[in-house]
């Protein structure tokens, strides 16, 4: 696997669907989004979590991401997203609960901070 996603847990499904992936910025469809606020087993804090699935322009590949500990939630809409990216915070380190940042770097359609993601599905369609 990759050291870039080697913390980004179920990994192993992207790899099985996608052998050759190697960047985020692949997906260009928002699928679904949900978004809920959950207590979190470990402090009994409030905690946002949030659901996305993704598509790549021609739909032949799909992902179903979940993310964990979300904070300062930003969301233009529903449309394409023109650069999606998962990249760990430069600043980790003075904040152990954004972990990672996951932003739309071209048309800043999404972004959002999170403690821990989760592939939950991926697969290859034939289109």
């Amino acid at each position: 696997m990759e050291e870039r996603f080697a913390e980004i847990k179920g990994m192993e499904k992207m790899y099985a669907a996608v052998p050759e992936f190697s960047f985020w910025g692949v997906f260009y469809h928002i699928m679904f989004l949900q978004a809920e606020i959950i207590q979190n087993q470990n402090t009994g804090e409030a905690e946002k979590r949030v659901i996305l699935e993704l598509e790549n322009m021609d739909n032949s590949i799909r992902v179903k991401l979940l993310f964990e500990g979300v904070s300062l939630f930003y969301m233009a809409g529903l449309d394409s997203v023109g650069g999606f990216d998962i990249d760990k915070n430069p600043d980790y380190e003075m904040d152990k609960e954004k972990q990672f940042l996951i932003i739309d770097y071209e048309s800043n359609a999404i972004s959002f901070y999170c403690r821990e993601i989760e592939v939950l599905e991926a697969e290859r369609r034939i289109v």
